[in-house]
């Protein structure tokens, strides 16, 4: 379970899965941990995406998340 324990960090796992499923469209099984120490994990990846890509990337990040809520 991604290194989280409580129900919060079970909510996160499966919003991390759900971006990595059909907002990445990449397959679950190549979803890294998501551990915030590590820079190639699931964390990494979605804040590097967030933060690095194009602003309309985090705008299209944000629409995703709130559209599958």
């Amino acid at each position: 379970m991604y290194g989280f324990q409580s129900d919060g960090g079970q909510q996160v796992d499966v919003v991390v899965k759900r971006i990595w499923l059909h907002y990445f469209k990449l397959p679950i099984d190549t979803m890294p941990e998501f551990n915030r120490g590590n820079p190639k994990s699931a964390y990494a990846i979605v804040r590097e995406h967030f933060f690095d890509g194009e602003w309309w990337e985090a705008y299209d990040l944000i629409e995703f998340l709130i559209k599958s809520i």
